[in-house]
């Protein structure tokens, strides 16, 4: 079959994906951890991502997922020479067709296996060989927490920052989607197998996911981790997008982000969320307009009551404070 960039109907977007030949559940058949890349054109990336993980010492068994979405580039290729050379750790789920990121991730979050999930995108890379050890050690250690991450360090235009350090949060600062938390930084529980990678890239890819695991633990930032390398390119998802469509798309991470907790059974939890998430949002409403105002979901407006406390949501006042902002984006142009 000839491959295809173009993404196919979402009724059968993996209905062609399959795993490369391995052995890996024969060599590692109850792995604590799963690592899982997603990777598409990153041929000048990949080897570094993949060796970082290959790097890893453990004491404790590790599987290692990579998504090649049908890059056309000789990503595909090389990760196939790596799944060649390492059929008792790596395991290549794939298509003969380009499926978008979002079934990419999807696939790659139902082959996991671990306890523990870790992932390092294509572009990524790790440079403590004791990474995952150290997340591992410490998670076992604290069943409050459900989540850990270190410091990272941005590679752009051939430059690399200085370290970007972290901080502590608990569940509900967690469920607030704070900045910061780097993805390849983080090892996180799984905590449900019915939250899949499909529905935290549609529901807003980290944020969500951040926000989901805050319902079941804490979140700890851990100094002794080496920092992991996140590469600013033209071509990431994330940086190749202008402010305008970075501000869209944070603040629509956290709409879909709160209208999700309001489905929630559990309303007295979700009633403390909630309250998390609205301190979060007003915290950064200042960096769109300067006059008082409520938060927004996607509807002109809404009221409701949820555990208990009264919410009143406007969104035709968000469109315009936000309408305002870009404008004045794009005057310092």
């Amino acid at each position: 079959m000839t491959p295809t960039n173009n993404p196919p109907d979402k009724r059968d977007e993996l209905a062609d994906s399959y795993e490369l030949p391995n052995r890996v559940k024969e060599t590692v058949p109850d792995p604590l951890v799963t690592v899982f890349t997603v990777t598409y054109q990153h041929a000048h990336y990949i080897r570094d991502c993949i060796e970082g993980v290959l790097m890893q010492k453990t004491t404790f068994p590790v599987e290692y997922v990579i998504g090649e979405d049908c890059s056309t580039d000789g990503t595909r290729e090389i990760v196939l020479e790596y799944a060649k050379k390492y059929p008792d750790k790596i395991r290549v789920v794939t298509a003969d067709r380009n499926v978008g990121l979002k079934a990419n991730a999807e696939r790659c979050r139902k082959a996991l296996r671990g306890k523990y999930a870790a992932l390092c995108e294509g572009d990524d890379y790790w440079t403590d060989p004791l990474k995952l050890q150290k997340q591992v050690e410490f998670l076992e250690a604290n069943p409050g927490y459900v989540m850990c991450y270190h410091a990272h360090r941005v590679l752009a235009n051939d430059t690399l920052s200085g370290t970007i350090k972290g901080k502590d949060y608990t569940g509900d600062e967690l469920v607030a989607t704070p900045p910061g938390i780097a993805t390849a930084t983080k090892m996180t529980r799984v905590v449900s197998p019915g939250i899949t990678g499909g529905d935290s890239a549609q529901l807003g890819g980290d944020h969500f996911m951040n926000a989901y695991l805050g319902m079941f633990g804490k979140c700890k930032f851990l100094p002794s981790v080496g920092p992991s390398v996140y590469r600013a390119h033209g071509k990431g998802n994330w940086t190749s997008k202008d402010e305008k469509a970075r501000l869209h798309g944070t603040i629509r991470s956290k709409i879909n982000v709160y209208r999700y907790f309001l489905g929630q059974q559990d309303h007295h939890r979700t009633m403390i969320s909630l309250r998390a998430l609205s301190e979060q949002m007003e915290k950064e409403w200042h960096l769109i307009h300067d006059k008082p105002k409520t938060f927004a979901v996607n509807t002109s407006t809404a009221r409701m009551v949820c555990g208990g406390i009264r919410l009143e949501l406007h969104y035709k006042p968000f469109l315009a404070a936000l309408k305002k902002r870009i404008k004045r984006l794009r005057g310092k142009r």
